[in-house]
């Protein structure tokens, strides 16, 4: 689990697999992990760095709301964020879409970057508002501006979804680009809006031709995609000798999940 220290002065949380974690006024850390299913009870170490020392504490997780709710009012943008994550998660107080909202939108009139993407969450499915497509662009457009990575992505699916009948490669592809990805992983990229309709209707065919111009480039990783669409039928009739044969160059150029694909298919005996 990856454990991240999101605020300077004031309480915070970062919240990712269940995982809370809080940064206490005065240095403080508290570190905390809500089991899925279960009232929260936040027990978890509380480390001073400069110290080095650790001590046991226990902190109810009203607590923990209370904690960053004292922060939030005084205007710490962090704090902002986490409040209306808790308000999200229903941690510390019955679950409320709207307040989330709420405070998403005060943290991001002071340019917040993360609140910003998650108010573009918010209006494109319409979690706790309304829900509004316009909205929604506008809000990942100014969290794209500010470099949120996801932003990037969330713009690309969009421009695949568009106003026209046909999805518009070519900006989502620029948008691919701007967040750090590009070449043979931008076609794998689209080629995964196609098949899985992240942004529109799934569309096989399109798929595959993406994951083959992604393989043009020597992508090894789009050449095991390509295997699994001839083994699976995705875009194309299943075809075993041509999925076998794909699985085989992948595995050539050091694709371990190529090689572990092979091992079960011949122990298996799944495509003889």
């Amino acid at each position: 689990m990856n454990n991240k220290w999101i605020s300077r002065s004031a309480a915070a949380v970062f919240l990712a697999c269940g995982a809370l974690t809080f940064c206490l006024p005065g240095g403080g850390y508290l570190w905390a992990q809500q089991p899925s299913g279960t009232t929260p009870s936040l027990s978890a170490p509380i480390q001073n760095p400069q110290q080095g020392g650790q001590q046991k504490t226990t902190v109810s997780a009203k607590e923990a709301f209370e904690m960053v709710s004292k922060e939030a009012e005084k205007g710490d943008l962090e704090a902002m964020f986490a409040l209306a994550s808790l308000y999200e998660k229903g941690i510390g107080v019955p679950r409320n879409f709207t307040k989330a909202v709420d405070w998403h939108h005060k943290a991001a009139v002071a340019n917040h970057a993360p609140s910003i993407y998650q108010l573009g969450l918010a209006y494109e499915i319409g979690k706790g508002v309304t829900a509004n497509r316009d909205a929604a662009m506008k809000n990942f457009n100014k969290a794209a501006e500010l470099k949120v990575p996801e932003a990037y992505y969330k713009l690309a699916s969009l421009a695949m979804a568009g106003n026209a009948p046909q999805p518009n490669e070519k900006k989502a592809l620029e948008h691919l680009k701007k967040a750090g990805v590009s070449g043979g992983k931008a076609f794998e990229a689209l080629g995964n809006f196609y098949e899985n309709g992240v942004g529109l209707a799934p569309n096989f065919t399109e798929a595959l031709k993406s994951y083959k111009k992604a393989a043009d480039t020597g992508l090894v990783e789009a050449m095991f995609r390509i295997g699994n669409c001839y083994e699976v039928g995705i875009g194309t009739p299943v075809n075993p000798k041509e999925a076998l044969a794909v699985y085989q160059r992948a595995v050539d150029q050091k694709s371990a999940a190529a090689a572990y694909k092979l091992a079960g298919i011949y122990m298996s005996g799944s495509l003889a």
